[in-house]
């Protein structure tokens, strides 16, 4: 039935010919036509929308009842009351090429017939009058992916609403199971379809929706499938003409709801954290009076006043479809359309936040003692050692924290990491041990004999029941904070125009910061084999293809450990780091979608898609100012949860202190 439907529609002569049409009405860059072939009615919206093909994908094509109650408000607004998708069979995720870094190139027709989804869903809309009834719509909607013309097919074919309950629960539902039915206009004879094709050269895509309504009265065989009349309410062929404009309309307001999801994405300024400097408008130079630089006269994006000629108000969208309105200036709104858009799917919206663990998740201290005893069994005699002292300063901290609680509550029951019956073990293990139990001695100078001898000693007492010894703190969803996710509380200042990727911010205590990276050498602090065991435990953590611990200079990052041998040692510009942006805020940074945020899409390596996921933690001195990060980055976007978000914390603190052993061991 899907197949058939899908084929009935001639997309080809859609695509060529309009003139045939009677009527025509303009919608900016849509048209809507009608025409009446005998019993049946057609109608068509032709236009064009400034996005990629993935992009338009992303919002049109929605497999669950969240992200397709969503879609559908955002195209038919207040006339939409409700709708789910009852039934689904999913085979190949059409993205699944581009999120796999490789280029839209065509797929062999045995993996592109394979490309499609095919859904059961309904949709109820307001009754059109006061006296008419709400109408509901029964369909299967069924996806075909074509990349081998560069675009696909959306088609949507009636269905009587016991056809669909029967497919989605096995039953067959009665008007008696299914009260409100009665109630409603049944939308029948309906065939529609969205036809998306992409024209890379114009950056833009080509859109046709086309729909008809067959007169069931003249109709016969596929067109008059369903119940029969007495256990139907029809809609009126006037009620079904109706809503068939009312959804080729509809499809004039992609374009807007493009532009609201992409200013969803951004992160935007808080107004009450800086007042702009700038006295001309930030595009024409032009004058601004005292009166005129007020909160709602500033660009929301980058910051600065900006007069009314060179900006537009524009609605922007968060998840659930929360909407705001917000002022733009003419160059940010360029940059916001530069931006890559592709890898942002319904429901990942901004304001990004930390996930709810699972229920069935282990917990931050399971998974990071695991991680521990992997990295133990994986690491070669020497680095084994480097385990043990990240082991050991993780102890020691947390035994620091539990001494400084006030009201002298434990986490966690277990017996304290250093008790007493630890004492007498750590006694008996000779000099060795006094050596590893005093924080900042030159273990980092001890040659490989004496590792040896210390792993002999201390294995089992470091790695043993660290189970039971090792504990992460548990952190509330509410506090999993994230610094500048929603509110900015920084400009963006570009030093022309024509530039895509701003100046790095720079913090108010930066010359304190640049102080002491100078005065404790932390940039001489290189191939630390502890900072690099927290690395790999990081990014196993997060999923990520590398962790990193970086210091942030005047001018530029400086990588000092990395599970990945590629990025160690190297120095990256502050203007083409993301970490340049966390050293603004205390709190992580996170960045599900580094390639839509203007902030950093056009760097080098988020724009070539080296990377598309970035989570970093403050890397902190002892009088808790921020020299750097400890962060991991992936060319695949996720999700972070809150037992990661913990465990990330807990690493970033325990790093913090393996940088300021070095820096004591080398000022000594």
């Amino acid at each position: 039935m899907a197949l058939y439907a899908a084929a009935s529609i001639p997309w080809e002569s859609l695509r060529d010919r309009t003139s045939v049409w009677d009527k025509r009405q303009v919608f900016g860059d849509f048209a809507v036509h009608s025409r009446r072939n005998g019993d049946v009615h057609h109608v068509m919206t032709t236009g064009s929308v400034s996005c990629s093909l993935v992009e338009m994908h992303h919002l049109l094509r929605t497999t669950t009842t969240e992200a397709y109650t969503a879609a559908m408000t955002e195209l038919h607004g207040v006339a939409f009351l409700s709708g789910s998708v009852l039934h689904g069979i999913h085979t190949r995720n059409a993205t699944t090429l581009r999120h796999r870094g490789q280029s839209m190139r065509p797929l062999c027709p045995a993996a592109a017939a394979e490309a499609f989804d095919l859904n059961i869903k309904t949709a109820t809309f307001t009754k059109a009058h006061m006296f008419a009834r709400t109408e509901q719509w029964c369909y299967l909607d069924f996806f075909q992916w074509q990349p081998e013309h560069q675009r696909f097919v959306l088609t949507m074919q009636s269905l009587s609403p016991d056809d669909a309950l029967l497919v989605s629960n096995g039953t067959l539902s009665s008007t008696a199971s299914n009260p409100n039915s009665s109630k409603k206009n049944q939308l029948q004879d309906i065939s529609a379809g969205y036809s998306v094709v992409a024209d890379p050269r114009r950056r833009l895509v080509w859109v046709i929706f086309y729909a008809r309504f067959v007169d069931p009265g003249t109709a016969s065989g596929f067109f008059r499938r369903g119940l029969p009349k007495s256990q139907q309410q029809y809609a009126s062929k006037s009620t079904t003409k109706s809503r068939l404009m009312k959804m080729a309309k509809a499809t004039c307001c992609l374009p807007m709801l493009v532009r609201r999801r992409r200013l969803g994405v951004q992160a935007f300024v808080d107004p009450t954290a800086f007042i702009p400097s700038n006295t001309h408008c930030i595009c024409c130079t032009a004058a601004l009076s005292l009166l005129s630089r007020g909160s709602d006269k500033r660009c929301h994006l980058c910051g600065y006043s900006v007069c009314l000629k060179c900006s537009t108000k524009q609605d922007f969208e968060r998840s659930r479809n929360q909407l705001g309105r917000v002022r733009v200036c003419r160059t940010c709104t360029r940059r916001v359309n530069a931006a890559n858009y592709d890898y942002v799917v319904n429901g990942t919206m901004s304001p990004c936040a930390i996930k709810r663990d699972p229920p069935d998740a282990e917990s931050a201290s399971l998974t990071l003692v695991k991680f521990l005893h992997e990295s133990f069994a994986e690491e070669s005699p020497k680095r084994k050692h480097a385990v043990i002292q990240v082991v050991k300063q993780l102890l020691e901290e947390q035994e620091s924290s539990r001494s400084s609680t006030d009201d002298g509550s434990v986490v966690g029951n277990s017996e304290p990491p250093f008790s007493q019956e630890n004492t007498r073990r750590e006694s008996a293990t000779g000099s060795h041990t006094k050596a590893l139990s005093t924080a900042g001695e030159t273990t980092i100078h001890s040659n490989v004999t004496e590792e040896r001898d210390s792993l002999e000693n201390f294995d089992d007492f470091y790695m043993n029941g660290l189970e039971e010894r090792l504990h992460v703190k548990e952190i509330a969803l509410e506090d999993c904070v994230l610094g500048n996710a929603d509110l900015r509380t920084y400009p963006l200042s570009y030093k022309d125009d024509s530039d895509s990727v701003p100046e790095h911010p720079v913090p108010k205590d930066e010359e304190h910061r640049l102080q002491l990276v100078r005065e404790h050498r932390l940039l001489e602090i290189v191939n630390v084999p502890e900072l690099e065991i927290i690395c790999s435990i990081a990014s196993k953590e997060l999923q990520c293809s590398a962790g990193l611990v970086t210091i942030i200079d005047k001018e530029g990052v400086h990588i000092i450990a990395s599970s990945d041998a590629g990025y160690r040692n190297q120095v990256v510009p502050r203007d083409e780091s993301i970490c340049s942006h966390l050293v603004m805020s205390d709190k992580p940074l996170f960045l599900p979608h580094p390639g839509a945020d203007i902030r950093v899409s056009k760097m080098g390596n988020v724009e070539a898609g080296r990377i598309r996921f970035y989570c970093g933690f403050p890397l902190t001195s002892s009088d808790n100012t921020v020299i750097g990060s400890v962060c991991c980055v992936d060319n695949e976007s996720h999700d972070v949860t809150q037992s990661q978000y913990a465990a990330m914390v807990r690493l970033a603190s325990t790093a913090s202190r393996v940088v300021e052993m070095h820096a004591s061991a080398r000022a000594a």
